[in-house]
């Protein structure tokens, strides 16, 4: 597996428990809140937008990339909204992205029909 792929895998992984983190009275207020994941092993405070924006690369070569979109794919179902936390519809909007991320992943995985009929070109990375 590429380098590059678990980077970006421990990358969203660090994003979704910084966000369950931040939810909670102890994630708000206490060591967590200043040295999350991503702080400590990213160097970045916040990847509510990146993790969107390498969903959205990934997107474009799913064969290339079909575990690290399965990994985000676990991420949302895990409840992970990232920039759309804080929207009106930013719940819907990461279902619609999960539901064609689903999808994606369903056409590009090896010996399923969908992957042999639609021959894994959907994008799941755009927003609604």
């Amino acid at each position: 597996m590429p380098f590059e792929m678990i980077i970006g895998a421990r990358y969203c992984l660090c994003s979704v428990l910084d966000e369950a983190a931040a939810q909670t009275p102890w994630g708000t207020r206490g060591v967590w809140s200043g040295n999350g994941m991503l702080v400590t092993f990213h160097n970045e405070s916040w990847g509510g937008e990146k993790v969107f924006q390498l969903l959205s690369r990934v997107s474009q070569s799913p064969q290339q990339h079909l575990w690290l979109l399965e990994v985000i794919h676990y991420c949302l179902l895990l409840g992970y909204e990232g920039r759309y936390r804080d929207s009106d519809s930013g719940r819907a909007q990461c279902e619609g992205i999960r539901k064609r991320l689903s999808q994606l992943i369903a056409e590009t995985r090896p010996g399923t029909t969908t992957a042999r009929a639609a021959g894994g070109s959907a994008s799941a990375g755009q927003a609604p």
